[in-house]
């Protein structure tokens, strides 16, 4: 775990001081960046004086109190707006609309990605009632990229070994991909890029990535200042309400805020943490491909960094002790 805190501290300094660079570069030092900082260190701080305290059991209640209100949290209000019935469940089973527009009868939540990291947690503890809790909780959070991961996790992680570091292969491989993957977006951000996939798949893009295309293009028009970490939410939220307030795509912003090098620094810190343990390693790529396609670094996103810092310490702990015997 000290590893782990020091790892994400290192790669957080990286990250504000290339914002240092720039802020003094634009002669303006500017506080969002510091607020970047805190919620990429509250959590981790967070989890780690929890997980140093705490026993198997005290994380084992932990995670099922969240998974329950989790729960709770998305349950009550569709039951509370009629929404939760049994046409809309059926409704949810058609996979086009999931796929191309990822539409729900009953309502999409964000909660479908903290049952997703419950998931993992419960598989991993062979904790059956829990993790087909956790499961159903996905499903009926419907975000497209959290139900299409849950099914391929659904069938790998009953074969993966619990006590088994990453090939060193796939852990390099997949640095270079999510290094690589914010600098090749722009081509995804074109008007060439729209057209063909209307003229491909028949459906608007900007519907099919759920408006992304126009913010991102808003973004890259817009001839942003940079002051670093937090200068596109920020610039975002100054628009006004015409504009979402982030820009659902982290591993782009990141790239934009803090260059080639803050990818670098983002990708590397956070699958070496994850690289003790291939369990580690499914949650942080799951992680990685939302931080794409959504917002999950920075604001608003404390309570899932500590569920998936919890789960991950928790992990690599068991892999150290299995070391140590």
């Amino acid at each position: 775990m000290k590893d782990e805190c020091k790892t994400i501290c290192i790669t957080v300094a990286i990250l504000y001081v290339i914002s240092l660079v720039f802020q003094v570069k634009n002669g303006s030092f500017k506080i969002y960046s510091v607020a970047e900082v805190y919620f990429f260190l509250a959590p981790l701080f967070f989890a780690a004086a929890f997980i140093n305290k705490a026993d198997r059991e005290d994380v084992d209640n932990f995670m099922i109190w969240t998974l329950y209100i989790a729960l709770f949290s998305f349950l009550l209000p569709k039951f509370m707006n009629g929404s939760m019935v049994l046409q809309n469940i059926i409704g949810l089973f058609d996979i086009r609309a999931l796929v191309l527009t990822s539409t729900s009868s009953i309502g999409e939540s964000d909660l479908s990605n903290y049952f997703m990291l419950l998931f993992i947690y419960f598989i991993y503890r062979n904790n059956k009632k829990h993790y087909i809790l956790a499961a159903v909780g996905c499903f009926l959070g419907y975000k497209r990229v959290t139900v299409l991961f849950l099914i391929v996790m659904v069938i790998v992680l009953r074969f993966i070994p619990r006590e088994k570091l990453v090939p060193k292969g796939v852990w390099i491989a997949t640095v270079v991909a999510f290094v690589a993957l914010p600098a090749l977006s722009s081509f995804l951000y074109t008007d060439e890029f729209a057209s063909f996939f209307y003229q491909t798949f028949g459906i608007d893009f900007n519907m099919f990535s759920m408006s992304r295309y126009s913010i991102t293009r808003a973004v890259i028009r817009g001839n942003v200042t940079n002051y670093g970490l937090g200068t596109i939410t920020n610039w975002l939220e100054n628009r006004g309400v015409a504009l979402e307030l982030n820009l659902h795509n982290d591993l782009l912003r990141i790239y934009m805020e803090t260059t080639i090098i803050g990818s670098v620094a983002l990708t590397y810190g956070y699958f070496k943490i994850s690289r003790k343990n291939l369990f580690s390693y499914c949650m942080m790529l799951f992680i990685f491909i939302e931080c794409y396609v959504a917002h999950w670094l920075a604001a608003g996103t404390v309570g899932f960094w500590i569920v998936a810092y919890t789960a991950l310490f928790t992990f690599n702990r068991d892999m150290q002790v299995g070391e140590d015997g």
